[in-house]
């Protein structure tokens, strides 16, 4: 099975140069991002592992991964703030 190249040459559009660079990662929503990091991951699972597209894609999982981690880092954080903040409220 032959895919299309997944990296464009040259970039069609700003959406797939920031795209290409994982620079439209923090505009997904939670849901759109799960759905990026399993389709990344299929896709992988179907390309020649030393092309240029797996590189990519495996960049691709890590900056997802990275994105992911942030989100939940930020959520915990402002957790830890509102509950700090409630105690206060009730001293």
């Amino acid at each position: 099975m032959r895919f299309k190249n997944i990296i464009p040459q040259p970039f069609d559009s700003e959406k797939q140069f920031l795209r290409y660079h994982h620079l439209d990662l923090p505009d997904l929503d939670s849901f759109r991002l799960w759905q990026e990091e399993e389709i990344t991951k299929q896709i992988l699972a179907w390309v020649d592992p030393k092309s240029e597209e797996a590189a990519w894609l495996l960049q691709r999982l890590t900056a997802i991964e990275t994105e992911r981690e942030r989100r939940q880092g930020k959520a915990a954080v402002m957790n830890h703030r509102h509950a700090a903040w409630g105690e206060g409220v009730k001293a």
